[in-house]
């Protein structure tokens, strides 16, 4: 099913979200192999610092019950939950090819993240899509590294026009958007193109809302529903996703 528009470099990131994985405590990274098996190009997750430094992956910033509730930075690393994901175990499983989808707030989880990805991998690093919403972050990150730099943003609320902020990240080497799949608009997603950046889009979790997506030429989608994400995937992109695609 070819789309309506095309994606910028004629393929797309099918990204898994770590909040469909990791939930089962006896196998804490079984949903993270399911993604894997079924063809998504990378996952999707906040990057977290325990006190003791150690980076994870996991989309709430604290862990227990609602009683009990802990935040992931005041426990250390011997202290976490079996369903908490390591950082250096998805980097590990994407050493050799596919993509990460990382939110980062400062520069300490920043150099946690890039010390990590080079050690697994000399070639991981290029491989990384590394997102916040700030832009003065975004900015003082582009000289520390060779990653895709994202910035996230609700496009119903952009500080400038459209046309007008897509040419601000462009001048400031900002590689991508990321944005609720709902923003998006194939006018969008063409000016962005125009400038030479990418598009993500991030939260659908039924298959009409990720073909929404892909059919207006985005360049990445991530969804926490990675069954439905990749039989559209494979439906868009056969060549990339499609069942003979790894054979």
């Amino acid at each position: 099913m070819p789309s309506r528009y095309r994606s910028l470099n004629g393929s797309a990131e099918a990204f898994a979200h770590v909040a469909g994985a990791s939930t089962d405590p006896e196998r804490p990274l079984a949903g993270l192999d399911v993604a894997s098996s079924l063809g998504a190009s990378g996952f999707d997750g906040p990057v977290r610092l325990t006190a003791d430094g150690v980076a994870v992956v996991h989309p709430a910033d604290s862990v227990g019950s609602r009683l009990r509730r802990k935040s992931l930075a005041s426990l250390n690393q011997s202290q976490l939950p079996a369903t908490v994901a390591r950082l250096g175990d998805l980097c590990r499983r994407q050493q050799a090819s596919g993509s990460l989808l990382l939110d980062i707030d400062d520069d300490r989880v920043l150099a946690a993240t890039l010390d990590v990805a080079r050690t697994t991998s000399a070639t991981l690093e290029e491989r990384l899509w590394l997102c916040s919403s700030s832009v003065d972050n975004l900015v003082r990150w582009r000289e520390h590294t060779t990653a895709r730099l994202v910035h996230a943003v609700r496009l119903t609320s952009l500080p400038a026009s459209a046309e007008q902020w897509v040419a601000h990240l462009t001048e400031r080497s900002i590689d991508a958007l990321c944005a609720f799949h709902g923003d998006w608009t194939g006018g969008l997603i063409a000016l962005a193109h125009r400038f030479g950046r990418l598009t993500l889009a991030r939260g659908p979790e039924h298959e009409r809302e990720v073909a929404a997506v892909y059919d207006i030429g985005i360049d990445g989608v991530s969804s926490p529903q990675v069954e439905r994400l990749m039989a559209v995937a494979a439906l868009y992109y056969p060549n990339q996703y499609g069942a003979t695609a790894d054979q």
